[in-house]
């Protein structure tokens, strides 16, 4: 069975459950799991059920990352077998939310195929030099956030001309008011890849223009260790090259602060296990 299944919805469900760290539509309270459809069903989903509805979005869910059994089902009598999930969606099972175009006679139309962007992510010290490169799947992005993802085996061009090669699979979550960003790393293998953790940098808001995506890196760090049992612990690095950066391009009293104040943010994020630290 097909291991991508949509669900559609609208955008204030769809932020609320970011908020509350997990998807629970009307069905699942009424029949105990969410609706779904496969890429061949979506279309015939929309109009019969939702034909008329306007500003509508589609969830696009890797199955296997539900943590449940999508169960192929109709309970209905007919013969078409529909994608159900018993259970709350987490947001972190969502790999792309995309708008639903609506058609003048109340009708919907899809993309040609459900396409992710590439993006570039560039970091750059504060003098301007580069920190780090790679490319990207962009998730999501809007005033609120951006979100992209990577594959293991990515390639990362650093600043000092080398290249790291990455073993995880990554959801990265940048902020433009917010002077960190947080990275969830996950490390493959058979089904749901096991969460390592997160890896936070004390960075400038992001910038992005649609194709790149823009900080600054301060050189200080938070990382996050996810144990079997689900817990967190965690640990602020990089101290020495924070301080090196701090004299070599000459932080200011202000932005020290800022920074010890991100760090802090972040450390009471994962205590709280909030957003992006929920799972």
């Amino acid at each position: 069975m097909a291991e991508t299944i949509y669900h559609i919805t609208t955008p204030e469900a769809w932020a609320e459950a970011q908020q509350k760290g997990a998807y629970e539509p009307g069905s699942l309270a009424r029949e105990g799991f969410v609706h779904c459809s496969t890429w061949a069903q979506l279309l015939g989903t929309a109009d019969r059920v939702f034909r008329g509805q306007e500003g509508l979005i589609v969830l696009e869910i890797d199955a296997v990352r539900t943590g449940r059994e999508a169960r192929y089902e109709n309970l209905d009598g007919g013969s078409e077998l529909y994608p159900h999930v018993y259970g709350p969606l987490p947001p972190e099972a969502v790999s792309a939310v995309w708008k639903l175009w609506n058609r003048p006679d109340g009708g919907f139309e899809l993309p040609a195929e459900p396409e992710e962007r590439r993006v570039f992510i560039r970091a750059r010290e504060y003098d301007g030099s580069p920190h780090w490169e790679h490319d990207a799947w962009l998730v999501r992005a809007d005033a609120e956030i951006v979100i992209t993802r990577t594959e293991p085996d990515l390639p990362i061009a650093r600043g000092d001309g080398g290249t790291y090669t990455s073993p995880y699979r990554t959801r990265a979550h940048y902020w433009p008011d917010r002077w960190f960003n947080v990275i969830r790393l996950e490390e493959p293998g058979s089904g749901q890849a096991p969460l390592s953790g997160f890896y936070c940098n004390i960075a400038s808001p992001v910038e992005f223009d649609g194709d790149t995506v823009r900080y600054i890196d301060l050189q200080l760090d938070v990382r996050a260790y996810a144990a079997a049992d689900g817990s967190l612990t965690y640990n602020v690095l990089d101290e020495d090259e924070f301080e090196a950066a701090r004299h070599r391009y000459g932080y200011d009293a202000a932005l020290v602060a800022r920074c010890r104040r991100a760090v802090e943010q972040l450390i009471a994020l994962i205590e709280a296990r909030a957003f992006p630290f929920d799972v």
